[in-house]
């Protein structure tokens, strides 16, 4: 990332056997010095390394409004990179992704499929239950149901069709962070038209990030509960993060359940015919 979310991503505990935190990883140490001057390349390059090959992860999505109401989610996230060691999209793939609803029950087996490809459109494949049956659609720029963020900002997307701009450091709970402007190009199929990015300038893990939508307003803030940030194997992973929109004052609160990093996902993991597996 200099990506929309982490997650994975919607970026991204282990589940099999069990969840496996290096708990006894050492705590940055946080200091008065200034951040070592990088480019916002060199930022995104480091940024990038707090990722994975592929992941399978369950999520939690809580929402709620102003008036207190709220709502649960929970979904099953598969997740492949199909980009090769120099990073070339295989076969036009960049990467592949299978999200399945399983609460609450008049969402579930709600399931998406969703290719992300090279100079080509993107398939987008979605599963109606009360259809029993899949079909094309265009999820751009929506967000998932009754929540704050859109199908973008949980399944990680590369922002390299962009360009960056470093801005003045800021502090974000504490902690010293690089500030990159992102101006999505023309030819990006971004939702959004403006972004600023604050990186923690220690592990390199976006601790926040602001969207303008295409009149220029600020819509959306995402905040990472910095406290939930852990060290699996040899990357950083925020487990708790919250989006806010701010025009509607809603917010949606994400918890990762369960990660598991690099397994290794048979090709029918994202066959179109998995979609009809409740028929």
């Amino acid at each position: 990332m200099l990506r929309a979310t982490a997650l994975a991503a919607l970026g991204l505990l282990l589940v099999s056997p069990a969840p496996v935190y290096a708990d006894d990883a050492p705590v940055p140490i946080y200091q008065d010095a200034e951040p070592p001057p990088l480019t916002p390349r060199q930022i995104y390059d480091r940024v990038l390394q707090n990722r994975v090959r592929s992941f399978i992860q369950q999520i939690r999505l809580v929402s709620g409004d102003a008036a207190g109401r709220t709502q649960t989610m929970l979904l099953d996230v598969y997740w492949q990179d199909f980009r090769d060691e120099n990073e070339e999209p295989v076969d036009g793939i960049i990467s592949k992704a299978f999200v399945e609803y399983t609460a609450p029950f008049d969402l579930r087996h709600y399931a998406y499929l969703l290719i992300r490809r090279d100079q080509m459109v993107d398939d987008q494949f979605a599963y109606f239950p009360s259809q029993r049956r899949a079909r094309r659609v265009n999820l751009r720029k929506q967000n998932i149901f009754g929540t704050d963020f859109s199908v973008d900002d949980v399944i990680p997307s590369e922002l390299q069709d962009a360009d960056f701009k470093r801005l003045p450091n800021e502090m974000v709970d504490g902690i010293p962070a690089y500030v990159v402007e992102g101006i999505p190009r023309e030819s990006s199929t971004s939702a959004y038209t403006r972004f600023l990015f604050y990186v923690d300038a220690i592990r390199f893990v976006p601790l926040r990030t602001r969207y303008w939508n295409n009149l220029g307003i600020e819509t959306k803030d995402l905040r990472v509960d910095v406290a939930s940030i852990r060290k699996i194997g040899d990357i950083y992973l925020p487990m708790k993060l919250t989006m806010r929109d701010l025009h509607l004052d809603t917010f949606t609160s994400l918890e990762i359940l369960a990660f598991e990093a690099n397994p290794v996902l048979p090709q029918s993991t994202f066959e179109a015919g998995r979609l009809n597996f409740n028929n």
